[in-house]
């Protein structure tokens, strides 16, 4: 099998000075079906803490305490209650997880055909910047803009806000092939992002949308 291609990227103009928002992307590599993020952290276990299994109420690490919730930004992956019944009765759910967990385990599984990784990422903001915009409706747009970036490319991608730590972030996984758009010469492909947008372009992108929320919110 060669190669996959690297898809075509739109670079956003640079922000100077820009350190609102970090952004960190990175590929994990998938081996047999199989994602192990470190030698001591499996897909499970990373999607229990996406999900924030197992915490007592008031101390999770979602918005005001509550589960996190996952969203996507638009219909191309099927909504989470899709999931939840379909992996009722699955692999992870046998080994004690929710079906909200399990669902998350299913984006990390790296069984769509010739997937050779899944990205993961972390969008984070200073305290009192997140206080200032809408995090999720911030992050659908995110991937949305993202996905104009890449011509089109139909991602299978889902976020979720955590504010356990002192600066509030957005996890964002994102599947390794791309998905089934009707007349999108993309369908299908397999999503590997150029590395300098990965590094730097995601990053002038989110700090955009970022000051762009800011100016719409003054002036509505």
């Amino acid at each position: 099998m060669g190669r996959a291609p690297v898809l075509k990227a739109r670079m956003p103009s640079p922000i100077r000075g820009g350190k609102r928002v970090i952004v960190v992307v990175r590929p994990l590599l998938v081996t047999d079906g199989q994602i192990r993020l470190r030698s001591d952290l499996s897909a499970i276990d990373y999607a229990r803490y996406l999900m924030d299994e197992g915490a007592p109420e008031g101390e999770r690490k979602g918005h005001g305490g509550m589960t996190p919730e996952l969203f996507t930004s638009d219909e191309l992956m099927p909504p989470p209650q899709h999931f939840m019944e379909r992996w009722e009765v699955s692999p992870a759910r046998a080994r004690g997880v929710t079906a909200r967990t399990a669902w998350c385990v299913n984006l990390l599984r790296g069984d769509l055909p010739c997937e050779p990784h899944v990205y993961s990422a972390a969008v984070s903001f200073y305290p009192q910047d997140a206080e200032r915009i809408d995090m999720q409706r911030f992050g659908k747009r995110l991937m949305s803009e993202v996905r104009e970036d890449l011509g089109g490319a139909p991602l299978l991608s889902v976020m979720t806000v955590h504010r356990n730590t002192d600066h509030p972030h957005l996890h964002w996984i994102m599947r390794g092939v791309l998905g089934i758009e009707p007349g999108n010469e993309l369908s299908g492909m397999v999503l590997k992002m150029p590395g300098v947008y990965r590094m730097k372009g995601i990053r002038s992108r989110a700090i955009s949308l970022f000051e762009r929320m800011l100016e719409d919110r003054a002036a509505s």
